[in-house]
């Protein structure tokens, strides 16, 4: 049975911060979801840290694409194109979720049957990964 969600995370030398974010997948409440990471022709260890956090899922959760580097967009759509999922949740290598945003997203979407998009706000980090001040709150549209 396909998943739910389908995660895609498009990497480019993000070596650095993949790992985390893979992570903040695996930490989510709701668990019906795949991750489809692209390595877009990283020079860094990227695609090495990809295959390692692929080692810490169950078969078919994980599915890491490589390719020659073509641009954030055309990774995004190459994962896309593999994908598995009744919804799309698009992940940048340098992000983490809070570990119930994918439960808080879903059922925005299913409080509102003719929804086709749900998003949220975002927190900024420092380069340590320590959360700044300021924090982008979207507000509540029916």
């Amino acid at each position: 049975m396909p998943p739910l969600v389908s995660v895609i995370l498009p990497v480019y030398n993000g070596a650095r911060f993949v790992a985390e974010a893979v992570a903040s997948v695996r930490a989510q409440t709701f668990t019906d979801w795949e991750v489809l990471a692209v390595d877009d022709g990283s020079t860094d260890a990227s695609a090495a840290i990809l295959r390692g956090q692929a080692e810490h899922l169950a078969a078919g959760r994980f599915t890491l694409l490589q390719q020659a580097n073509l641009g954030l967009a055309r990774a995004r759509n190459t994962a896309v194109a593999a994908a598995r999922g009744e919804w799309v949740a698009l992940l940048d290598a340098d992000d983490a979720w809070e570990p119930d945003y994918l439960s808080t997203l879903l059922a925005a979407l299913s409080s509102a049957p003719g929804a086709v998009a749900a998003f949220a706000g975002w927190q900024y980090m420092d380069a340590a990964g320590r959360r700044l001040p300021q924090a982008v709150v979207l507000p509540a549209s029916a």
